[in-house]
């Protein structure tokens, strides 16, 4: 089964619980900046994927 596309809300959440993550491993705050921007592109690019299928899908439709 398909997950749905991030809300803004669970991207928001996504990105917080990740730099909290890197925090409590001991990252600095710009080290765990840096992380969670490059994890923020990862996140993004799935999005993309994600509203890709959709629109194949709308349109066979």
């Amino acid at each position: 089964m398909r997950r749905l596309p991030l809300s803004p809300i669970d991207r928001e959440q996504a990105l917080a619980n990740f730099y909290n993550a890197e925090r409590r491993a001991g990252a600095d705050p710009l080290v765990a900046n840096e992380r969670m921007l490059e994890f923020s592109k990862r996140l993004d690019a799935a999005f993309e994927r994600d509203l890709e299928v959709i629109r194949q899908v709308m349109e066979r439709s």
